[in-house]
């Protein structure tokens, strides 16, 4: 079974997902070739087979511009300035809670003390500030659009295993945002990226051609506890956002995981009435909002405002509508009955703990 996975120095949380089985080895010859790790230099990154390139001052600035991220003195994962005024990016499970010691070290290994703006959960970013510097940093611009399935991308970042950047040549694989559910954070909108990189690689950056971060790297996908060929990452339009306001994000927490009755085992099919749609529940978070207003597990949601609901996917997006401490009514039938019950949730804030 594939599973997706959020990165972590400390452990490796895991979540079922039912993307198809790959070859590692294939996924691995295919995906994973650095392009630069051992040969950063000023003239340019070339993709193992020549087809995209990165040219000259461009690259240059991309280096400049990558940072190795430490937490209490332990490399954790990497990030990537993105204002002139020494505003930083990473995953927020990197910086792992409120109160840490953060540190950076750029490509010059320059060493500074760097401070948590801002979080947002929701897709778990984190906005870091380092100090004043007089005439500024280096920085990378955030792209104005998302390239469509089959571009060619590339990985910039400092995974834990290794000491100094490399560079990863990566294929944008989906079309669009899709939520993604990563244990302990909750449900993230992503980008869908076919390559494979070594655990410790969180908080790297997408990059196209010309320098533009399209997104940060917030997982991927395990098999048999191997990468299996999937990356995950929340796109430059939440970056932006988080950038502007400087402040927390306030996501509307569920604790709850759901997926298409369609995609389960026919055994599960038997549980309810023949042909019915909905979200079959995997797991319910202890003490979360679903569980408080009486979500249970193996229960199929059917209804979300008085709508029918077929797609995770939708109904995340009507979550999303909505902020924190608001009520969402859900539509439930219950393992072998064949009348729904109402369920009126209140919302959670998935930043709670950074408050």
């Amino acid at each position: 079974m594939s599973k997706c996975f959020w990165r972590s120095t400390s452990g490796l949380a895991v979540a079922p997902n039912n993307l198809p089985r790959r070859d590692f080895a294939l996924q691995l010859a295919a995906g994973a070739l650095l392009a630069g790790a051992s040969q950063l230099n000023s003239k340019r990154a070339i993709a193992a087979d020549g087809s995209a390139v990165i040219e000259g001052g461009v690259f240059a600035r991309l280096k400049a511009a990558s940072l190795m991220i430490l937490v209490d003195g332990q490399q954790r994962g990497s990030g990537t300035l993105i204002d002139a005024g020494g505003f930083a990016i990473t995953a927020a499970h990197v910086i792992i809670q409120k109160g840490k010691r953060i540190e950076v070290v750029s490509t010059s290994a320059e060493r500074l003390g760097a401070e948590v703006i801002a979080v947002d959960l929701g897709h778990d970013l984190a906005l870091l500030r380092l100090p004043v510097r007089e005439g500024g940093y280096p920085f990378l611009p955030l792209a104005e659009e998302l390239p469509g399935p089959g571009a060619d991308v590339f990985y910039m970042g400092t995974p834990v295993p290794m000491q100094k950047p490399v560079w990863l040549r990566a294929m944008v694989s989906g079309e669009g945002i899709a939520f993604t559910h990563f244990r302990d954070i909750g449900y993230i909108p992503v980008m869908t990226l076919a390559a494979s990189m070594p655990r410790g690689s969180s908080g790297g950056s997408f990059l196209d051609t010309k320098g533009a971060l399209l997104g940060v790297l917030v997982g991927g996908t395990m098999q048999n506890e191997a990468p299996a060929g999937f990356l995950f990452a929340s796109p430059s339009e939440a970056i932006r956002k988080l950038l502007t306001s400087r402040q927390n994000a306030a996501t509307p927490l569920l604790g709850m995981i759901l997926s298409e009755l369609s995609r389960q085992h026919p055994n599960y099919h038997r549980l309810f009435p023949a042909e019915i749609e909905g979200l079959f529940v995997t797991t319910v978070t202890q003490n979360a909002p679903a569980a408080r207003a009486g979500v249970k597990e193996w229960d199929l949601v059917i209804e979300a405002e008085g709508r029918r609901v077929a797609t995770v996917n939708g109904f995340l997006a009507l979550v999303r509508g909505k902020k924190p401490n608001e009520s969402l009514t859900i539509g439930i039938l219950e393992p072998g009955a064949s009348r729904k019950r109402n369920v009126t949730i209140t919302l959670g804030l998935m930043e709670a703990s950074w408050r």
